[in-house]
């Protein structure tokens, strides 16, 4: 410990405070390649799973964990983000969910989505149905949630139920065929890859889970 005497009793004033550190800090003090959209990628994931949210004591664990799918989902996007603007604000929760598609295997399900959303957006006149369902939804009901969070979160349940669409049909001619009453965790949560994503579905107990 290094002591000073001397000092001018005011000059803590002009001392700018410690820099509080993240758990974005801790991944990239230990791994140097992360970068910052990785590591929010990651947060967003984690969000989505609803089980342990990434902290300083998780960080390590949950980057190196989830660091190759998190990678490849944002390679995925990106393709996607070059030609697509409009969902821009929500490029981490299309992220999140490439990854989460990727880690349950379903890579090329996530792909053949953001291919057919591209061409509906890009190219007239619209062909796909399913990407048809999936934008006109967005235009009917989207801005009833009022909070940028509430749009996030229906982003994300949404692609959701856009990818169970797809794994059914690859070709994309199905219909999104879905209601805002459904577009819920209480009803997600019993099936599709939405099941698939969270960490406990069934909200067991470490009880629970021991026993089993």
């Amino acid at each position: 410990m290094i002591v000073v005497l001397g000092v001018q009793l005011d000059c803590f004033t002009n001392v700018a405070p410690a820099k509080p550190r993240r758990p974005e800090d801790e991944i990239q003090r230990k791994d140097k390649s992360a970068k910052p959209a990785e590591v929010s990628t990651l947060r967003q994931l984690l969000k989505r799973r609803q089980g342990d949210q990434l902290s300083m004591k998780n960080a390590i664990t949950q980057w190196e964990f989830w660091r190759k799918d998190i990678r490849e989902g944002l390679d995925l996007v990106d393709g996607f983000f070059d030609e697509v603007s409009q969902f821009d604000p929500w490029k981490r929760t299309f992220s999140a969910w490439a990854a989460l598609m990727i880690s349950i295997g379903e890579r090329e399900g996530a792909e053949n989505f953001l291919d057919m959303l591209a061409d509906q957006i890009l190219r007239d006149p619209p062909h796909c149905k399913l990407a048809v369902g999936f934008q006109d939804f967005l235009l009917d009901k989207f801005f009833v949630y009022g909070s940028n969070a509430g749009r996030t979160d229906i982003i994300f349940m949404l692609l959701c139920v856009a990818a169970d669409r797809v794994l059914k049909k690859p070709n994309g001619e199905i219909e999104l065929n879905f209601t805002p009453d459904k577009l819920n965790h209480t009803n997600l949560k019993n099936s599709g890859v939405y099941r698939k994503f969270l960490e406990n579905p069934d909200n067991l107990t470490e009880a629970t889970l021991t026993i089993s």
